[in-house]
């Protein structure tokens, strides 16, 4: 007898379909963590047709224990007389949870019969229907939830335990459990990688003209080298952007193609890296200094002043990198020309000077031709050991010159590969980008005209969107708007067809240049491949399946790194807390939200909150931008500037709270 399959009910009570114009619709939905969230209609459900294009905001209050990913049944609400609902687009009141995405969760176990989800997005705590087995108070556990009819709240149950909360590799090991990433390779699966040998193919020997890798100073891997030659002439030169052959050592359907498919992505982790192919496979491929290595490489003929790509070809290649450098060196050295870093020689030196002219002329060019947005937000990167259990600090990375040195080169190749695909009818994956919709452009317009008093204009292209982009005030409140424009944006992702790369200005664009950490880019290797031998290539209809799976798997790792940076950014606020009397922080007003004020604290890179209750005096909120005193009429707006103090950290929410200095 089959088994029919559990639906999971709320206590909701169900809306009857009164039309097609506020229906009942199956998707799945996506929960902020503010606890509201949007729904997406599933192509199969009823009335899809006319829904597979709307968003449908669901009010915190209407979602009902459901979480992100979930598979849900929701009734279309109409809209509330006297208010303006019409006008912000249809909400909804999800109904029935059909199917879970995940049976279980992790959480910090409490004292008593509760438990508090790592996921922000879940209700703040949950009832544990059983005993805590071996698990503790303050350990990180996974919970299995259980279906409880009639209940209105969430009911689990320990399955294990995972590790101490509020140490490095406890929290770590949490948010791996929590977002299902795998774990490293084990010593046998190492063993087996390193005595793969590699499928031979033609290759041409670069091995005579200078080559040089650019990575960070703790870089583990390296998959990309450049090499530059000048022509006779001095008006051009041969820029060779090479690539580490992966494909030569993993052939598809291997064993290790299928647990790189599995990973999808390596990991990166403050403190943590969970590669998507063996350690020692990986350093084996790496192109390692003062060694031969195999290459798939894009040969570009480019003009020295205008940037003119005057001829490129794609092969297969072996190098030998001169020199591994490191960013902070290249860039001392592009700051100072006069005064060479250690152990670099007259040669070297000329060649980065050109490496860096060409570069730069490059992106000029492409500025020019295709207009890609400039949306350079520095990133604040929590740095610690997972080893000692011990934090570093916090560093600033914004992007300079050297950094646009490789970045322009990898741009380039990928753009090269990706016409190439196009035009020689080779299925792949593309990387796209959509625009922005223009409900959500105009709301994010509305938005700053009411915040901030000025109108951003249209935004319905490239050119406009970079006006507005260079015309923002140069101060704290920038990376403010720029980070609202960002979320008004769509997300990246993969796809089997060349469409529009919205932020790049591109077309035709694939993942190319790092095929040791991403499977996007091994997959388009193992394409090339196939058809530079003469293989049967992968069809077209099997790339739409992998672009989604893989979209899905890169959005999965950035939660996770978002989620861990954020988490150890708190241990080094409170050790901050611990070690100095003096105790304050700049914030910037960000967000007015029902009961808190979300405030960014630039030199940590975290959104902390602080409560209304904490506020000085009596201050209510007069409209989503706005909160005045009654006292004495003074207003906190979004875009102050407030002197904090930190007076408590919940870490089981990863939410610091502060209150305003004085």
């Amino acid at each position: 007898m089959k088994k029919r399959k559990k639906i999971l009910k709320t206590t909701t009570k169900k809306g009857k379909q009164s039309s097609d114009i506020y229906p009942i619709l199956i998707g799945t939905v996506s929960i902020s963590n503010s606890g509201f969230g949007f729904f997406k209609v599933s192509e199969e459900s009823e009335f899809a047709s006319t829904w597979l294009d709307r968003e449908v905001f669901i009010p915190a209050k209407f979602i009902n224990n459901a979480m992100s990913g979930d598979t849900v049944k929701i009734q279309v609400l109409p809209p509330r007389p006297g208010t303006d609902d019409a006008e912000k687009g249809p909400a909804g009141e999800i109904i029935e949870i059909v199917k879970r995405k995940h049976e279980t969760i992790v959480a910090e176990l409490l004292p008593g019969n509760k438990v508090r989800p790592l996921n922000r997005k879940l209700n703040a705590e949950i009832t544990l229907a059983k005993g805590k087995g071996d698990a503790k108070n303050g350990d990180w556990a996974e919970i299995k939830l259980i279906d409880m009819p009639n209940s209105n709240e969430l009911i689990g149950k320990v399955i294990k335990s995972i590790g101490k909360a509020g140490t490095i590799q406890g929290d770590l090991d949490a948010v791996c459990a929590e977002f299902e990433l795998m774990p490293p390779y084990t010593e046998e699966e190492n063993i087996a990688a390193s005595e793969i040998v590699p499928r031979e193919i033609e290759r041409k020997d670069f091995t005579d003209i200078f080559t040089a890798t650019i990575d960070p100073i703790d870089a583990k891997d390296f998959d990309d080298a450049l090499s530059i030659k000048l022509a006779p002439d001095g008006k051009s030169a041969e820029l060779g952007i090479h690539i580490s052959d992966v494909a030569a050592f993993i052939t598809p359907k291997s064993d290790f193609d299928r647990k790189a498919y599995e990973r999808a992505f390596t990991a990166y982790l403050p403190g943590r890296t969970l590669p998507m192919l063996p350690k020692n496979l990986t350093k084996a491929i790496s192109l390692q200094e003062n060694q031969i290595s195999r290459t798939h490489s894009v040969i570009v003929n480019i003009d020295i002043e205008t940037a003119e790509v005057l001829s490129f070809y794609r092969c297969h290649g072996l190098i030998e990198v001169n020199k591994r450098l490191d960013y902070d060196t290249v860039q001392k050295f592009l700051d100072n020309p006069a005064e060479l870093p250690p152990s670099w020689d007259k040669e070297l030196a000329e060649k980065i000077s050109l490496l860096a002219k060409i570069t730069a002329a490059i992106r000029k060019k492409r500025q020019k031709d295709e207009d890609f947005l400039d949306l350079a937000i520095p990133e604040v990167r929590i740095i610690c050991d997972e080893n000692s259990d011990t934090i570093s600090g916090i560093v600033k990375k914004e992007q300079k010159p050297a950094d646009f040195i490789v970045e322009e080169c990898m741009l380039m190749a990928n753009s090269l590969v990706g016409n190439e695909l196009i035009e020689k009818s080779i299925p792949g994956l593309f990387r796209i980008h959509p625009m922005a919709d223009e409900e959500k452009l105009a709301e994010f317009a509305m938005n700053i005209h009411e915040i901030f008093g000025f109108y951003p204009g249209d935004l319905s292209t490239r050119e406009n969107c970079n006006k507005f982009i260079k015309n923002l005030p140069d101060n704290e409140v920038k990376p403010i708007i720029l980070n609202m424009f960002l979320r008004s944006l769509p997300r990246a992702s993969y796809s089997e067809k060349a469409e529009l790369h919205f932020g790049l200005g591109k077309l035709k664009y694939v993942h190319f240049t790092s095929p040791i950490r991403r499977y996007t880019d091994l997959v388009v290797h193992q394409q090339l491949w196939n058809f530079d031998t003469n293989q049967r290539l992968k069809p077209k209809n099997s790339f739409a399946k992998l672009a989604t799976y893989l979209s899905a798997k890169e959005e999965n790792n950035d939660n996770a790194y978002f989620n861990a940076s954020d988490r150890l950014k708190l241990r080094y606020l409170e050790e901050q807390l611990q070690q100095r009397a003096s105790n304050y922080y700049s914030g910037i007003v960000s967000k007015i939200n029902n009961n808190s004020i979300s405030v960014e604290i630039g030199e940590v890179g975290i959104i902390g909150m602080i409560r209304f209750e904490d506020l000085p005096g009596y201050f209510e909120r007069i409209n989503n931008s706005t909160m005045q005193s009654v006292r004495n009429g003074k207003t906190i707006k979004i875009g102050s500037t407030l002197k904090l103090r930190l007076y408590e950290i919940d870490f089981a929410r990863g939410i610091a709270y502060f209150k305003i200095a004085g």
